[in-house]
């Protein structure tokens, strides 16, 4: 009988104490920018409770108990609700989380241009087509249609302005070439800059206009007579046709010094992007010496930035190589033969305000020998 009693005594203090839990619970504002009920705009606004649609989404609440614990209730369509306790460590990050992101979307506006914070420090801009709790569709001049995660997502900011996306990001240092190959983007009046290539080749390039740009360089290649080393001019001229494309054309000469001869090349190119994020195709005749070349010479060239420092860069050249090839057995004859040759380079640009980096590997794949990732290529530019 004692034990009996014994139980139902037990059970009188569990309906106890979980009555006096239940009704000695408080709704709690975690942060002054919600309210006690963290509705679906604000819960849109935060992009807080990932698990549920926007659709399906009424509101959520936290509730907190005398023994310091916290419970989280949230209501959906059709009255239902879920409930479940929820950490300090949770609550935490609910309120972090609503104190530092920033989410200027405005539903359905497809022409806005955003800048995308992402966790890891990496910046998409873009225009934003689908948004959900779940992911977001921006699309991005360069790559299309990029699908993100949004747990990933830090802020995500309206950019209004050219002006406004430099300031965001800061300025590029180095927006008018790629590894060496120019873009049809010009520098501005004045601007200039010096480039130094695996700490032998050094050159200087200067705008004297807002459209054309002269550059001169040579190398000091260890071991070799000054009168023997290499040297080149280059100029450029370009034209900006519309926000976002750009026309240019211009001319490179090399003294080859030891070697002995010349090697010059006349060149067009177009431009389609901005300072951060573009691609560029050229297309160009050489000659040699005295002669001219048979086919011309492409370059297909891209940029794209995916942080506030570091660029994504590639450069590739595609020429025909024609030469004369004796004709066996009494080689007597000659024939022309001609081989597809290109040069394939990709690799990251490290920045500051005045200073980048480039370190790319490049390949030869026609020539049979690809080998990964690739012949290394550094240089060192500094903007003045």
């Amino acid at each position: 009988m004692r034990k009996v009693y014994g139980k139902i005594i037990i059970l009188i203090i569990i309906l106890t104490l979980q009555f006096i839990k239940t009704y000695s619970q408080k709704a709690i504002v975690i942060h002054p920018k919600v309210g006690v009920l963290i509705d679906s705009l604000e819960n849109s606004n935060y992009l807080l409770f990932r698990n549920y649609t926007l659709d399906e989404f009424y509101g959520a609440q936290i509730f907190k108990y005398e023994d310091d614990t916290y419970n989280l209730i949230i209501y959906l369509e059709n009255n239902k609700t879920i409930q479940k306790e929820i950490t300090k460590y949770d609550l935490k990050k609910l309120k972090d989380r609503i104190s530092n992101f920033k989410n200027d979307y405005e539903k359905e506006n497809t022409s806005q241009v955003y800048a995308v914070n992402l966790n890891e420090g990496s910046i998409v801009l873009g225009r934003i087509t689908f948004f959900k709790l779940q992911e977001i569709i921006l699309k991005s001049e360069i790559f299309g249609e990029i699908s993100i995660d949004t747990k990933d997502i830090v802020q995500i900011k309206k950019i209004d302005s050219k002006h406004e996306e430099i300031s965001f990001l800061g300025q590029n240092p180095h927006y008018s070439r790629y590894f060496y190959a120019p873009s049809a983007i010009p520098l501005d009046k004045g601007e200039g800059y010096f480039q130094n290539i695996y700490l032998i080749f050094l050159s200087g390039n200067y705008a004297v206009s807002n459209h054309s740009t002269i550059g001169a360089g040579f190398s000091i290649m260890p071991g070799v007579a000054i009168t023997e080393q290499i040297f080149f001019v280059n100029a450029k001229v370009a034209y900006p046709v519309s926000d976002k494309f750009y026309l240019g054309a211009g001319g490179l000469y090399f003294g080859m010094g030891a070697v002995g001869g010349s090697i010059g090349i006349a060149y067009g190119v177009g431009t389609y992007g901005g300072y951060n994020h573009n691609l560029t195709l050229g297309v160009g005749y050489g000659y040699t010496d005295d002669k001219l070349m048979e086919t011309p010479v492409f370059t297909l060239c891209g940029m794209t930035r995916i942080s506030k420092r570091i660029s994504l860069m590639t450069e590739n050249w595609f020429i025909t190589v024609s030469y004369q090839e004796e004709i066996p057995p009494n080689y007597t004859d000659t024939r022309t033969v001609r081989n597809f040759e290109c040069l394939i380079s990709y690799g990251l640009r490290f920045f500051g305000d005045k200073l980048s980096v480039d370190l790319a590997f490049m390949n030869v794949p026609t020539t049979g020998e690809l080998f990964f990732p690739g012949i290394p290529y550094i240089d060192f530019v500094v903007r003045f």
